[in-house]
């Protein structure tokens, strides 16, 4: 399944060991992640897209590529949720993420690189419009 998420919520730390979390710290961004557990000190709780997520899942769902999308509130953790919020609290009219999953596990790279055409193509649609 292919997930779009359209919101980030600031969510409260992981509750995984704190030898798990430690080791992310290390490798993620190679060390130059944020030293607190919020993306950006006193930034809003709530950031969202401007474009229209249903509509692109939509779009993908009712072609042919064989991928299913759906709307998601979770773009993941660690690099994933920074990448996402920081770029929320820039430019929410321009940003979006797509979780694809990997290669030749649930679909073939010619049905991820069809539905990934599919939602930049109905992106681009909206940015025209």
């Amino acid at each position: 399944m292919m997930a779009i998420a359209h919101r980030m919520y600031v969510m409260p730390p992981c509750q995984e060991e704190d030898e798990d979390r430690e080791r992310h710290r290390r490798t993620a961004l190679k060390g130059m992640c944020p030293l607190s557990t919020v993306c950006v000190e006193n930034g809003p709780d709530i950031l969202q897209t401007d474009f229209d997520v249903e509509l692109v899942c939509n779009c993908i769902n009712n072609s042919n590529c064989g991928v299913t999308a759906v709307s998601s509130y979770d773009p993941g953790r660690y690099l994933c949720d920074y990448c996402y919020y920081t770029s929320l609290k820039v430019k929410p009219s321009a940003v979006i993420f797509i979780h694809v999953p990997p290669l030749n596990k649930l679909y073939s790279a010619a049905q991820l690189a069809g539905g990934l055409r599919i939602a930049i193509a109905t992106l681009l649609e909206q940015i025209k419009s």
